[in-house]
């Protein structure tokens, strides 16, 4: 119902957005995405995620333009598991180390190190797994016979995050507002859309301002960086 009320006052120029699931289908792909979780042990939880964005984007239009999210399952798997895999090898190296160690520093300092180690694993990883899907998705993002593409990196994406995060956490949550305004105007000045040359109605569409349409779309969904 969301997503649908934002859908309906969202619109560029006299065209507006529209929402067109439906609460069945929601609960329907809820369902699925908890029985998932539950048979594999939230090992397929990235799915979960492609089925969210799947069943958001396909039933998103403005006019008579379709929006499709155009992408297999696996890319999700791999935008989380392939950072996942690169910090459980770092942190198995990091262990033996401090294994090797452990006579000399003692048991609670070891037990320390590792409990900074996992810290700051979480702290590095996740922040470049949210860059990795908001590039998969919004690089498969089809419009009609268009297509969307974003020109942010990894890196900076993932650096915006830690050092919002790190903000939030100094100031005791006063400057969330900026800290959100901030990852949204990163994501909105690196999104454009290619039009198709068939597409007259699209073309149509986007006369007054081409790159205030990315703006409307993010304000429909009101998605931070995994989106």
């Amino acid at each position: 119902m969301t997503l649908k009320f934002k859908a309906r006052n969202s619109k560029y120029g006299n065209v507006r957005f529209y929402f067109n699931g439906s609460n069945r289908e929601a609960y329907r792909v809820l369902f699925l995405a908890i029985l998932l979780n539950i048979f594999t042990l939230l090992l397929f939880s990235p799915v979960m995620i492609w089925l969210y964005k799947r069943y958001c984007f396909n039933h998103l239009s403005i006019g008579q333009l379709q929006f499709k999210l155009n992408i297999n399952w696996s890319k999700f798997m791999s935008a989380v598991y392939l950072p996942l895999g690169v910090c459980l090898l770092v942190g198995i190296g990091w262990l033996a180390a401090v294994v090797y160690w452990v006579d000399r520093i003692g048991t609670n300092l070891f037990s320390l190190g590792l409990l900074l180690s996992y810290l700051l694993c979480l702290a590095l990883v996740w922040p470049v797994i949210s860059a990795r899907l908001y590039l998969i998705t919004w690089n498969h993002v089809e419009l009609g016979q268009s297509y969307f593409k974003t020109r942010v990196t990894t890196w900076r994406y993932s650096w915006i995050v830690l050092s919002n995060w790190i903000v939030r956490v100094l100031s005791l949550g006063l400057m969330t507002p900026w800290a959100a305004i901030r990852l949204y105007e990163y994501q909105l000045k690196h999104l454009e859309l290619y039009v198709a040359e068939d597409e007259t109605n699209l073309e149509h569409i986007l006369q007054p301002d081409p790159s205030a349409l990315a703006d409307e779309i993010l304000d429909v969904f009101d998605f931070d960086a995994s989106l």
